[in-house]
């Protein structure tokens, strides 16, 4: 590796102040991703900014949301998920698929965004949970849903001089909410997935389905979510033959809403194969404990 200069800051100001009048700097939080690329040769930036300071490490909750702060580690997500109920349970899931667990107490939120991987877990599993993202710059902040954060296979939608602050996560609402997560990959664990999969549904008090997220990692360019196959759950049963239809409906506009390539990790056919049965799956059970008292 070529000589790197470290920088470190107190307060977020002085971050986007160094970012603001700099050119050839990467933002490091956990590094787990970043670290590893430079070692293969993938990054030559010369100056690394880093990202671990208390303004961006927390989560604070609103009325109407849980804020994550964007360098707060995915072991801290998810010890402080664990107990809640849907959809944080399932992000708890999520953060305790990624890796080992060294990893998971270095990497970051906000990292596991920012690489843009399409296959990133938290990607997946945050678009179910309609997540949004606070970005700032010197020049204030702004707001977009995570779905137009991905631009493409690690590309994604920051401008020179910008960092993500926050993961903002609504709060269910009046409905009952039950969700999932998935992961296919070649072996149990420390895997990057072959496929992910997220499901959030919520029901109302007569058993039918009011909303429906539906997400997947590996199935396109960029984590995606799969809007029209959403739309075929909404005001539907939670169960009965109305729900088994719907199932067959979204297996197979699945296979219009994704549009996967082949990897080592696994071929277009097996993932288009896949994830339709997989999703069906996953919306069955999430049905059943959506329905329990």
């Amino acid at each position: 590796m070529f000589p790197i200069a470290y920088h470190t800051f107190e307060t977020l100001e002085e971050v986007l102040r160094f970012i603001g009048e700099e050119d050839d700097y990467r933002l490091l939080a956990g590094g787990t991703d970043l670290m590893v690329r430079y070692r293969a040769g993938k990054e030559r930036a010369g100056k690394l900014v880093n990202l671990l300071i208390p303004e961006l490490t927390g989560i604070r909750e609103t009325p109407t949301e849980l804020v994550v702060g964007a360098s707060t580690s995915l072991t801290s997500l998810a010890d402080a998920f664990r107990p809640l109920g849907e959809p944080f349970s399932m992000l708890c899931t999520a953060a305790e698929s990624v890796g080992s667990c060294q990893t998971r107490n270095l990497g970051t939120v906000g990292g596991n965004l920012c690489t843009g991987n399409a296959s990133s877990d938290m990607a997946t599993a945050l678009l179910a949970a309609d997540a949004r993202l606070t970005i700032c710059s010197r020049g204030g902040e702004r707001e977009l849903p995570l779905e137009k954060f991905f631009v493409r296979n690690r590309v994604v939608n920051l401008n020179r001089g910008e960092l993500l602050k926050e993961i903002r996560i609504p709060k269910p609402t009046s409905f009952r909410t039950a969700a999932d997560f998935k992961k296919l990959g070649k072996r149990k664990g420390h895997v990057i997935a072959t496929l992910n999969l997220a499901v959030v549904l919520e029901l109302d008090d007569g058993g039918l389905i009011r909303k429906a997220r539906l997400a997947g990692g590996t199935l396109a360019p960029r984590p995606i979510r799969f809007y029209e196959s959403e739309k075929l759950l909404v005001d539907c049963p939670a169960e009965g033959p109305e729900l088994l239809c719907a199932l067959e409906q979204i297996r197979a506009c699945l296979l219009t809403e994704i549009e996967p390539r082949d990897s080592l990790r696994g071929s277009r056919e097996y993932r288009m194969r896949t994830a339709p049965a997989l999703l069906s799956d996953m919306i069955l059970e999430a049905c059943g404990r959506g329905g329990a008292e």
